[in-house]
């Protein structure tokens, strides 16, 4: 943990700040391995100060890092006399604390320190990529159920709670943590026929029709019937870490063109590995893959959202994300979901998904395919 915190230190550093608050959750519990309610505030010179409120206890015995109990916020008034710049996540802090802290702190200059925590938390340490792995190897079991099971008749809902059921079974971790505002995600969704073309609020490239109103995404009771795709989305989770995966079943589908389309995904994902290398910029990746799409025909069906694939780690939306709106390059042991997908409308959806490291040579899949 200490090593985290000595990056952020840098970062401090190269930025001209003082200081750093982390609140968020998963900030939180990645630069000191505890997700009990407290802030850690970091310095400068590397040093910094861990506070609890609720439960301290268990934070002494989760987290390596020296924990100090605090009743509230207001202990940073004193940690904090000395600051002239603080660094904060404003992607996700609330209104209402940054309105509070600039009443605490009328002299302190505040900057947003988000991407710059984001980039850290991109390159995966090899006790992350493990923990990554075992929930890709989670995810792919979970595929090969959804074929095992999937037949005419029974609904998406059915086939989705047998998937999820099986998942527990298995020691998925269940919490899908998202850091965009407003985005919601279940374990993940199988969609059939016209329900894989049915878009909704979600930045996703898969939305569906979804239970109702309340969760306009996802799985619904639509029955599953013959001469249709199937598409099965699933995130997987162990200790936290997520992978991400998708495949697709093809019901005697005679539409050469999906037929065709998903074969292409699967090309896709194999041409992945090669393309996608450290040192490599995102938007080529991403061009890529759009003009291959292009050159056979499906450039309107191709993804349907402006990126083919993002990073996943303790959030299911990390960095880097695999588009021409990015300035990035790939890093070396970054962690990516890559999905080629294609959309009909009225048809359905194809495609596939498998999560990579990104390597010097190339990406390598967490579990083989």
């Amino acid at each position: 943990m200490e090593s985290r915190i000595g990056k952020l230190a840098d970062v401090l550093n190269s930025r001209g700040m003082d200081a750093a608050l982390i609140l968020q959750n998963v900030d939180l519990f990645y630069f000191t391995g505890s997700m009990q309610q407290g802030f850690l505030v970091v310095f400068s010179d590397g040093s910094y100060r861990y506070f609890v409120r609720k439960n301290y206890d268990r934070a002494v015995e989760e987290s390596p890092l020296r924990v100090e109990p605090a009743r509230s916020l207001s202990v940073l008034r004193e940690v904090l006399s000395g600051a002239s710049s603080l660094g904060l996540e404003m992607d996700v802090l609330p209104s209402s604390y940054m309105l509070r802290f600039r009443d605490m702190f009328p002299g302190i200059r505040f900057l947003d320190i988000s991407m710059d925590i984001r980039w850290i938390r991109s390159v995966k340490e090899p006790s992350e990529i493990e923990k990554q792995r075992r929930a890709a190897e989670i995810g792919m079991k979970v595929l090969q159920r959804a074929r095992e099971i999937i037949r005419p008749g029974i609904t998406e809902y059915e086939v989705h709670l047998e998937l999820k059921c099986y998942a527990l079974q298995l020691g998925n971790f269940p919490i899908i943590r998202n850091r965009a505002f407003g985005a919601e995600i279940d374990f993940g969704e199988t969609l059939s026929g016209e329900s894989g073309a049915v878009d909704s609020y979600g930045n996703f490239p898969l939305n569906g029709r979804g239970p109702g109103p309340h969760y306009p995404r996802g799985s619904s009771g639509k029955v599953i019937r013959e001469g249709e795709p199937v598409i099965f989305d699933y995130l997987t989770g162990w200790e936290g870490y997520l992978s991400d995966q998708t495949d697709t079943v093809l019901l005697n589908v005679r539409d050469r063109r999906v037929v065709d389309a998903y074969g292409l995904s699967i090309e896709m994902l194999e041409e992945f590995k090669t393309v996608a290398k450290a040192g490599v910029h995102v938007s080529q990746v991403y061009n890529h893959f759009l003009e291959w799409a292009r050159k056979e025909g499906y450039e309107k069906e191709f993804m349907g959202v402006p990126f083919v694939g993002h990073g996943v780690g303790l959030e299911v939306d990390e960095l880097p994300v695999l588009t021409d709106r990015m300035d990035a390059i790939l890093r070396e042991n970054n962690v990516v979901a890559f999905e080629p997908k294609f959309i009909f409308p009225g048809i359905g959806a194809v495609g596939a998904e498998r999560t990579f490291i990104i390597e010097k040579e190339g990406a390598k899949p967490l579990v083989e395919f």
